[in-house]
């Protein structure tokens, strides 16, 4: 049983738990801020080089001030824990929101995936790349509607580092099929993950591991957009279908590009879906938050 007290960080409740650690709302002690304390796993903790990895990711990623990323604060030890605190977003998971309304409304899922484009947006300009993009550690915050990112580069090094995350069908139908031998991720395997997620948002059906949408690629191709959703536009399952190209040189698209497409888009076919969230529900009535861990 984890203390009351790790660190300088006080707990106040557990709001999230996974394969890889514990998620608590805690309050740092001398700053009197909320934090998201998130508390490794003991068989993890004695991984030295996962330790390393998430040193150096919480390194690099506690840089990056946006406001769809949420910001990472520290790393630490106490007790034989080790934890990562960051930004807590009073929110809801997009996963948590996705299987509450089954699919959203098209505007309404492109809106949301522009705004989690702007945050890997400013991150890649700054060289840094999330790894493991999915709709757990997207989080819509409930009095604002922000839209935020988690577990910026720490979400990556627990993946790689762990058999059962890497098993967990959530998360790899999100994950850019490169990056299945650990390879280093980059911007074209986040849009990949971008991708996946809005798809998943539009029609209801989560990608499959190992499908991906090239005509013609060694592994098997995902069934198209339009084939679960008739009424889609051309340009939507165009634009979703080449950054799920399982060649990275394929999807050739930046964060920038996919805002821009989706803004064009939108403009050029204002026809709806009617069977799908509307956009004036709230989302957040009788939900809680589901944190990725």
């Amino acid at each position: 049983m984890v203390p009351s007290n790790i660190g300088v960080y006080e707990i106040i409740e557990e709001v999230g738990k996974g394969p890889s650690a514990i998620v608590y709302q805690a309050t740092n002690k001398n700053t009197h801020k909320r934090v998201a304390l998130k508390v490794i796993n003991a068989s993890l903790s004695s991984d030295e080089s996962l330790i390393t990895d998430l040193q150096r990711s919480v390194v690099v990623s506690s840089s990056l001030e946006h406001a769809n990323i949420a910001k990472v604060y520290d790393l630490g030890e106490d007790l034989s824990y080790h934890f990562i605190a960051s930004e807590f977003i009073d929110g809801v998971a997009l996963q948590t929101l996705i299987e509450h309304y089954k699919k959203f409304d098209i505007d309404h899922a492109c809106r949301i995936m522009q705004e989690a484009a702007k945050g890997l947006s400013f991150a890649h300009k700054q060289g840094i790349f999330h790894g493991c993009l999915h709709p757990g550690n997207i989080i819509i915050e409930k009095q604002t509607g922000r839209v935020v990112i988690t577990d910026f580069g720490t979400s990556r090094a627990l993946f790689t580092h762990n058999s059962e995350l890497k098993n967990d069908s959530k998360r790899l139908g999100f994950i850019a099929p490169e990056l299945s031998s650990d390879s280093a991720p980059d911007s074209q395997s986040d849009l990949f993950s971008l991708g996946a997620a809005l798809y998943y948002m539009v029609t209801g059906e989560r990608p499959a591991p190992g499908l991906v949408s090239t005509p013609g690629a060694a592994l098997p191709q995902m069934p198209r957009l339009r084939a679960h959703l008739p009424k889609a536009p051309i340009w939507l399952e165009t634009l979703v279908a080449r950054l799920m190209a399982s060649d990275p040189i394929e999807r050739d698209c930046s964060a920038e590009d996919f805002i821009e497409e989706i803004e064009v888009g939108l403009e050029s076919d204002k026809n709806g879906v009617s069977d799908m969230a509307p956009l004036g529900e709230n989302p957040f009535q009788s939900q809680e938050r589901r944190s990725d861990s």
